[in-house]
């Protein structure tokens, strides 16, 4: 009976023994233990300038801070796919007193990629520029230059993925960066009034040459097309009583633009205001890439009030 216990005993111990051992064995091999999470990969082994090192390097130690970027709003700097998905031809949610961006990163276009102008200017002049807070573990203080050109090379380039593939197209609808009045024979644009308001217009004037800057994404500014310049007394229920057609001048005149930025002038409207009576006239127009794109009205009737008093012109 004893012999049996004893035999009993060492049957269960060799039971557990086995067990053990092979638990340990399980976990030397566990094949997940050899895997390495894309968002986890060697900095080494990325591409310099490309949008998984802009992760590693930039976004993510610089941007996903805690209460920034880190998903509790766009763009979501978490993650790679995060990041890319809600940067590239996404719309933005800030935008600067000049409404002259749309989206956050344009493939091909720094000058209206929002995202460049967080990094290097106050947007409006409260926000600050980005980042506002760095993570310990950033050196974009030691080296911000170096990763801004990266960046701007990375849009440049098209904006590719990690996996360097490019975005599919969109077409974008065209922005105005600026009107200016000019009387003709003269290469001076008309003064505004106060706050960047309307063009003042001298006593006596019969013809003025109405001047638009158009600039899209993805069509160049001369092949733009642009409906009538439209003119009304009421900036916001628009009802035009006259309007013009443009033409596209044969060289770009350079002047000031709503930014206060030297822009290029191409789509011309000469309009005659002999008949009109003193007081402000507000212009608009409407602007696409194609026939088969939809117009784009500028401005329109949720624009601010001080963009549709840029838009206008005062006789006295």
């Amino acid at each position: 009976m004893t012999r049996m216990i004893r035999l009993l005993t060492m049957l269960v111990f060799s039971f557990i023994l086995f067990q053990t051992e092979s638990c340990k064995k399980q976990d030397d091999v566990n094949p997940y233990n050899q895997l390495i999470p894309n968002e986890n990969q060697t900095i080494d082994t990325l591409t310099v300038g490309g949008f998984g090192w802009l992760h590693q390097k930039v976004f993510k130690p610089t941007c996903a801070n805690s209460g920034c970027h880190d998903g509790n709003f766009e763009p979501d700097f978490r993650t790679i796919e995060s990041s890319y998905n809600t940067l590239v031809n996404q719309t933005i949610i800030k935008n600067n007193p000049q409404n002259e961006f749309s989206l956050r990163v344009i493939p091909g276009n720094i000058n209206l990629s929002v995202l460049i102008e967080r990094i290097t200017n106050d947007i409006d002049g409260i926000s600050g520029i980005m980042p506002l807070s760095i993570d310990s573990a950033s050196d974009w203080l030691v080296k911000k230059d170096e990763y801004i050109n990266h960046i701007k090379n990375w849009i440049n380039a098209g904006a590719p993925n990690a996996y360097n593939q490019l975005p599919s197209a969109i077409s974008q609808p065209p922005v105005s960066l600026g009107m200016a009045i000019k009387l003709t024979g003269s290469n001076n644009a008309l003064p505004r009034d106060i706050g960047n308001a309307a063009v003042l217009i001298p006593t006596g004037t019969s013809q003025i040459e109405v001047f638009w800057a158009l600039s899209s994404s993805v069509s160049p500014s001369n092949s733009l097309l642009t409906d009538s310049l439209r003119i009304s007394v009421f900036s916001g229920a628009f009802s035009p009583f006259s309007s013009n057609s443009f033409s596209i001048a044969p060289t770009a005149w350079v002047s000031e633009g709503i930014s206060g930025n030297s822009v290029n002038y191409l789509h011309r409207s000469v309009i005659n205001i002999s008949a009109l009576s003193s007081g402000v006239y507000f212009v608009r127009i409407k602007s696409k890439n194609s026939e088969t794109d939809n117009w784009t009205e500028i401005p329109n009737a949720n624009s601010a009030t001080h963009i549709k008093n840029y838009y206008s012109f005062k006789i006295p």
